[in-house]
């Protein structure tokens, strides 16, 4: 996997916690998503050292409003164990309070031969005025969704060099 490259005052440590953790037998694509999401973060609040102070612990803390309580029990509670990680080293950082994981009372929906029906006559025959590649690429990110039964990040970060097109894997 490729490393991006850390922007804030973290990015040494942020690397130096992968390399520890992959170590450690954990995949590095794990951490790596939110690790990158808290430089960025660090960064934007123009933190140029290690150090996280009660506010910046608020800041981050804070539910997304499109946030559903997973991600965000495991955005803040992998960024607690990293500044756990920096405590146990000397630094002075700031450890928020835990998250708990809620459970909601989300029901899937079950669609109806109909309604798929529907779903894909409306992507096959969908035209976009940004881009003529739309009409190719939509029927098939959609069919990817369905039948496969991926997230929509998981999709889109699918690559050509990920695929073996002549033996279909």
């Amino acid at each position: 996997m490729n490393r991006p490259k850390f922007i804030s005052g973290f990015a040494e440590e942020i690397n130096r916690y992968l390399d520890y953790k992959t170590a450690s037998g954990y995949k590095e694509s794990s951490f790596t998503f939110i690790l990158r999401q808290f430089d960025r973060f660090c960064a934007g609040r123009g933190i140029r050292d290690v150090s996280f102070s009660k506010e910046d612990a608020d800041a981050w803390s804070e539910k997304k409003e499109t946030e559903a309580s997973t991600s965000h029990y495991a955005r803040v509670n992998k960024v607690k164990c990293f500044l756990k990680y920096l405590g146990l080293k000397g630094y002075g950082v700031y450890l928020m309070h835990d998250v708990f994981f809620r459970a909601t009372d989300f029901q899937p929906h079950i669609y109806t031969d109909d309604e798929i029906l529907r779903y894909f006559h409306a992507v096959d025959t969908y035209t976009s005025g940004r881009s003529r590649m739309d009409a190719v690429q939509f029927p098939v990110l959609f069919r990817l969704l369905y039948c496969c039964g991926t997230r929509i990040n998981e999709t889109l970060g699918i690559k050509r060099k990920m695929l073996t097109l002549k033996t279909g894997s």
